[in-house]
């Protein structure tokens, strides 16, 4: 059985908004009988649409735009037709299960951010938590349910997707936050550095998870004040990495000119005839000392920091410094221990020359004076030396 469809007047019906919800003529031709009836296009549901047709219309079509129950007993003639568009249930499992894709997404994203920046996570994810609920629903009804159970309304719900949409620039944006904070949290002072210090802090506050989670769009301000603050550290740094190195070269020459007397200790702590060891910890403190002192040969240009911290030959860090201090108590230390041992070395020799006071010992009691001083003795100190002075000292 073949019909052939015709429209009166016009080509096809109408489907503006003007003609939603308004009876159309159309007229159908079947088996060369033309029946005239009419056509409705509407949204909402109307008991008119399935009211007895009245005078010569033949059949009504009514057909719904979006998806409507037709409640029972609604169509009161069997020559009326209603026809609703299929739920598109496939459609909002979907839409879901790509929402509860992209909300992982986002926690595997944003919760390393939060980690970095050392918060505490629970309150700017809470709403992803939320959301994951509905992404779990299988029908409208698991949907309604789980909306009621975590949203206290429609305003509530529209206030966590505008979240989530947030979270997604977030989301973005974290590999440069979490470079920025790295940054920012591997920086040092030293004292001079305190203003640096104060604006470091600022920021860090600035980058604060919930600020940010709230509105993305402040990171742009944040970025360029790190930026600022990279580029006044690094002069920082190289102001510092020069002068500490200018300093230490000083400091190693010092210490190569101390470097005998601590030897020459060593040997003489080793040696019983010349009394109770004196300075036994000096020896160990003096290398300490050295160890402590960094040595480096990079150009000014390549100490700058850009990525990295510090320099990366001598990894000299903004707030260290020298050991001034520790290096003059251990250079007081040896002076006072070579002090010791030439007063013993002296006093014995003067104990032996007063014994016999003739004009010849006189005579060398005057260059002992002179020459008890150890620490001069100390750059030529070698076995025989000390054989010497230890049969000096052990003979009567």
């Amino acid at each position: 059985m073949r019909s052939t469809y015709t429209t009166r007047g016009v080509e096809a019906p109408r489907l503006d908004s003007e003609a939603l919800a308004r009876p159309q003529p159309w007229s159908v031709t079947h088996r060369g009988l033309e029946y005239t009836g009419e056509v409705v296009f509407a949204e909402s549901v109307d008991r008119a649409w399935g009211e007895p047709l009245q005078g010569g219309v033949c059949f009504r079509v009514v057909f719904y735009t979006v998806p409507r129950r037709i409640p029972a007993g609604q169509i009161l003639d069997p020559r009326t037709a209603m026809a609703v568009p299929r739920r598109a249930a496939d459609q909002g499992r979907g839409a879901l299960s790509d929402m509860g894709g992209r909300i992982e997404e986002l926690r595997t994203a944003v919760e390393p951010l939060a980690e970095q920046l050392q918060e505490d996570t629970d309150g700017t994810l809470a709403v992803l938590e939320r959301l994951r609920a509905l992404s779990g629903a299988t029908d409208y009804r698991g949907f309604y349910t789980a909306v009621r159970g975590g949203f206290s309304g429609p305003s509530d719900l529209g206030r966590a997707l505008q979240q989530l949409d947030r979270l997604a620039r977030l989301a973005d944006l974290a590999p440069a936050i979490t470079e920025a904070q790295r940054y920012l949290n591997g920086m040092t002072f030293g004292r001079e550095h305190r203003e640096l210090a104060v604006r470091r802090d600022a920021i860090v506050g600035r980058m604060a998870l919930d600020g940010l989670a709230g509105n993305p769009s402040l990171w742009g301000s944040v970025e360029e004040s790190v930026r600022q603050l990279r580029r006044e550290y690094a002069d920082a740094y190289v102001s510092h990495h020069v002068s500490y190195h200018r300093d230490s070269a000083e400091l190693v020459l010092r210490m190569g000119r101390f470097r005998p007397q601590v030897e020459a200790l060593v040997q003489f702590n080793g040696v019983p005839e010349f009394g109770e060891p004196t300075g036994t910890d000096i020896p160990q403190r003096f290398e300490e000392l050295a160890a402590s002192v960094r040595s480096c040969t990079a150009a000014e240009r390549e100490a700058a920091p850009d990525t990295a911290l510090h320099c990366q030959t001598c990894l000299l860090p903004l707030d260290e410094d020298l050991p001034r201090r520790d290096a003059a108590s251990v250079f007081a230390d040896v002076e006072e221990a070579m002090r010791v041992y030439s007063r013993r070395l002296s006093s014995e020799g003067v104990r032996r020359i007063l014994s016999h006071p003739t004009r010849e010992q006189l005579d060398k009691l005057v260059n002992l004076v002179q020459i008890s001083d150890l620490s001069v003795l100390a750059n030529v100190l070698d076995e025989e030396v000390v054989e010497f002075l230890r049969g000096f000292v052990g003979s009567e």
